[in-house]
């Protein structure tokens, strides 16, 4: 079965995201319905962005190991193949530019909100939880982690918008 690695890990990002680390107006929305308003979404990048955001923008699903017949390994129970399937996603945390209506409102400045989304980001899915058990995986994967936020602000647009990136990658297994 295919997985909606997207819907997944943007429910798994509203569920743990703290909104109080971002300085302005920041609502995750309803980790039930990925679909529904929110400021972590699936990327779209054609129509009118509002900002701040965290935007799901690429997954790169590979099998390492898969070689010619795209199989990992064998199902314990004898069902045959299985796919170890390691999914890198590209996560985009965007401040905007600094005449985006919640700058004019509420102050602080884009690249601090890029700054502080994408922490947040990382936090949800590298950092241990209190009880130092590593941090929480979605439903029906094995692990999850992510690269540092890298700075990539859009400088061809005028003004500048700014924008973090991070790197999750995450493992499941697939029974083709």
């Amino acid at each position: 079965m295919t997985r909606d690695i997207k819907s997944d890990l943007v429910a798994f990002l509203r569920t743990h995201f703290n909104e109080s680390e971002v300085p302005v107006a920041f609502t995750a929305g309803d980790p039930t319905d990925p679909t529904a308003e929110g400021d972590v979404r699936f990327a779209d990048y054609d129509g009118d962005n509002d900002y701040p955001q965290v935007a799901i923008a690429s997954e790169d699903p590979v099998v390492p190991g898969g070689g010619e017949t795209g199989y990992s390994g064998i199902d314990a129970g004898g069902k045959g193949g299985i796919q170890d399937v390691i999914t890198s996603v590209q996560i985009d945390c965007w401040g905007g530019p600094y005449d985006a209506d919640v700058y004019q409102s509420e102050g602080s400045h884009p690249d601090v909100v890029a700054n502080a989304l994408g922490r947040e980001v990382h936090r949800v899915l590298f950092e241990a939880d209190e009880a130092d058990e590593g941090p929480p995986v979605p439903d029906g994967y094995e692990w999850v982690n992510a690269e540092q936020p890298v700075e990539s602000n859009d400088t061809q647009r005028s003004p500048t918008h700014y924008r973090r990136f991070v790197i999750a990658r995450m493992k499941h297994t697939e029974t083709p």
